[in-house]
Parts: structure tokens; C-alpha cells; sequence
């Protein structure tokens, strides 16, 4: 399936969908450590608020509701407008979540601009993988994997320099740098060009979709991601028989 695939995209757009594929997985390294760097700021909160460790950890809880329950919504939004808007708004999400968290002075305001946070990692997320399964149907597993491997890397990457300025400058101040780091990579990633290329059927009439052949092999079927029927290669309409 992956050798019959391969050769029907369009050459104008192989180098465009490795660079997606790059770009993804640089955005997602970059929202891991609104998840996996949580742990590192409780006592800190817990300390500069004065509530209970509980009420720190329900601020995480929320984080994770509405970064996952939201996802099919954002994934839905990410094929109507496409990603670079959605990607853009998700970078800006992040850093504003983690700058105004360093600034927040009571619970309240904590769990809001945290959850915010959570609200643009989820769009990252469910957009960077949904981009590596529409641009690879050749290599969905592998690109996939690369691309949520990313998450976890990016924490592997940056938990020791966010642990030595918390100590050294305290929680608020990282979570503003941070905040303005994180932000910023995953917002250039969804901005570069290859992310404002809009599909040209004329040229590049299989590169999103899968294919099928029928029983007597003498015609295709291209389906999904873009599809609307039976085509050849190069765009011609076929009967399905």
C-alpha cells in the first residue's frame, strides 16, 4: 500500500510535508511542558498562594479535561480554517496560559490562565498529529510516532533549566519566561510558509489521499482527506464500476 502511495504525490509538495512534519514536532516539544514540568511548580504555588496542596492539583486536573475533551472540537475547526490560523492561536494560547499564571496573585486567577494554557496545548496537539496522518498517509505510523514522541522529548530537554531558574529566580518569574519561550517557538512553527500552502488539486491531486483499487485493477479510488471520488493520478474522473 505505502509503495503505491508514495509515487502519486505531487514532487512540488514532498519537500513541504517533511518540513510540516519538522515544524510539528518542534511545536510539540515546546507545549510538553505545560504537562510534564507541572510537578516542578506546586510547592512553589502551594507556598506563594497559601491554599492547600489539593487545590494546586485541581488546577492540573482541569488542565488535562480541557486539553483532551476540547481536541475533537479544535480538530474540527484546524480542517475548516487549516492550521497555520488554528497552530497560531494555540502558540499564543500557550504563552499567555504560562505568563499570566507567573503573574496570578490568587487561585482564582491561577486556575484560569492555566486551563487556558491547556486549552492552546490541546489545539497544538490534535493539530500537529492530525497534519502528520493527512500529509503521510505513506508513513502514518512512523510520523505519528515522531510527532507524539515529541511531547515527552520536549520536557526530557528543558525540565533541568526550568528546575535551576526556579530555584534561582522563583516560579513566577519562570513561568513568564517560559511562557514567552514556549509561545514563541510554537507560533514561528505556525507561521512558516510551508503551513500557508493551500492544496492545489490541478497539482497535487493525490497528495492527501488514500488509495484503493477496485477489482480489475484498471482503475483507482482516492478517498478521504480531501477526496470527493474516484480520480486517476493526474485528476481525471472515472465511473465507479
Amino acid at each position: 500500500m505505502a509503495e503505491s502511495i508514495a509515487p502519486l504525490i505531487h514532487p512540488s509538495r514532498i519537500v513541504n510535508r517533511w518540513a510540516q512534519l519538522i515544524a510539528g514536532i518542534i511545536a510539540m516539544m515546546a507545549i510538553a511542558n505545560l504537562q510534564y514540568a507541572w510537578t516542578l511548580f506546586t510547592k512553589p504555588m502551594q507556598s506563594h498562594l497559601h491554599v492547600t496542596l489539593t487545590a494546586i492539583q485541581g488546577i492540573f486536573s482541569l488542565f488535562i479535561l480541557v486539553e483532551t475533551w476540547l481536541v475533537p472540537f479544535e480538530g474540527y475547526l484546524v480542517d475548516r480554517i487549516g492550521p497555520r490560523l488554528m497552530l497560531g492561536a494555540g502558540g499564543i494560547l500557550v504563552g499567555l496560559g504560562w505568563i499570566f499564571s507567573g503573574q496570578a496573585e490568587t487561585l482564582r486567577g491561577l486556575y484560569f490562565w492555566y486551563c487556558l494554557g491547556g486549552v492552546g496545548a490541546g489545539i497544538v496537539y490534535g493539530g500537529t498529529i492530525g497534519n502528520a496522518l493527512k500529509w503521510f498517509p505513506d508513513h502514518r505510523g512512523l510520523c505519528v510516532g515522531l510527532t507524539a514522541g515529541a511531547y515527552g522529548i520536549g520536557t526530557a530537554l528543558t525540565v533541568a533549566p526550568i528546575d535551576k531558574m526556579i530555584r534561582a529566580s522563583g516560579y513566577q518569574h519562570t513561568l513568564v519566561v517560559w511562557g514567552i519561550i514556549q509561545g514563541f517557538v510554537v507560533l514561528n512553527q505556525a507561521t512558516r510558509p510551508q503551513f500557508g500552502r493551500g492544496h492545489d488539486p490541478s497539482a497535487d491531486a493525490a497528495s492527501t489521499l488514500l488509495l484503493c483499487h477496485l477489482p480489475d485493477d484498471d482503475h483507482v479510488v482516492f478517498r478521504g482527506l480531501g477526496g470527493h471520488g474516484p480520480t486517476q493520478p493526474h485528476g481525471r474522473l472515472l465511473p465507479y464500476r
